[in-house]
């Protein structure tokens, strides 16, 4: 089964590298949308009823930036801008386990692998670097970096790669820890998937795929 995928398309946070601490990063969001809406005139009863109406009032791990500031501004140039001028955040990653290399290495040697996330580039790299993760691995990474709020999903990316490696849907393999933003749209467009949760193995994916193809022929 796994001859017939030409190309791998890797998720970054939580897939290339799991247990994560997100505390820091979560409330240095909250708090840098709380001061830019005061910029905006807001006063602390309008903040307030703006978060509790996203569902995120005092619960930064419940925050999703992009959504608020559409309604606001139309645009998530803020956010993109704050978050070009923020260092790597190597504080979550202090107990973070990368997937090997080893098992990484796997994938290149059958395929084309490439990274799809909605996290910065310059971070990504960062972040691989101090995890170890060898960026020789893949062809290239794509950064949505939340700039294009139309389509998180990355669906624009996963067609871009089939298109750049003239590959079939089914030639592909989309691997997230991420239904929303992974799974559903690589599925939509046919291709083959792997959800993740707390690393993986190349025999894990290549088993999960043939299971897959078992059933589809049934």
């Amino acid at each position: 089964m796994e001859d017939k995928i030409k190309v791998f398309i890797f998720d970054y946070d939580e897939t290339l590298y799991y247990n994560v601490d997100w505390t820091f990063f979560l409330n240095r969001n909250y708090q840098f949308l709380i001061n830019h809406l005061k910029t905006l005139n807001l006063n602390d009863n309008q903040i307030e009823n703006l978060l509790k109406k996203h569902d995120c009032f005092n619960q930064p791990g419940k925050l999703s930036v992009a959504p608020i500031l559409i309604e606001v501004e139309g645009s998530c140039k803020t956010w993109v801008e704050f978050n070009e001028k923020q260092p790597p955040d190597f504080a979550r990653l202090h107990n973070s386990i990368a997937v090997p290399n080893s098992e990484l290495a796997k994938f290149a040697k059958n395929g084309k692998c490439y990274i799809v996330s909605n996290s910065r580039k310059h971070d990504i790299i960062a972040t691989m670097k101090y995890l170890g993760i060898d960026r020789s691995l893949f062809q290239k990474i794509y950064s949505n970096d939340f700039s294009d709020i139309a389509d998180l999903s990355k669906s624009k990316y996963f067609k871009g790669i089939m298109n750049l490696n003239n590959a079939s849907p089914d030639q592909i393999l989309v691997i997230g820890d991420s239904f929303t933003h992974d799974i559903l749209p690589a599925q939509k467009l046919g291709m083959n998937t792997y959800q993740c949760q707390n690393g993986f193995t190349y025999e894990d994916v290549m088993k999960d795929l043939m299971f897959k193809d078992i059933d589809i022929e049934r």
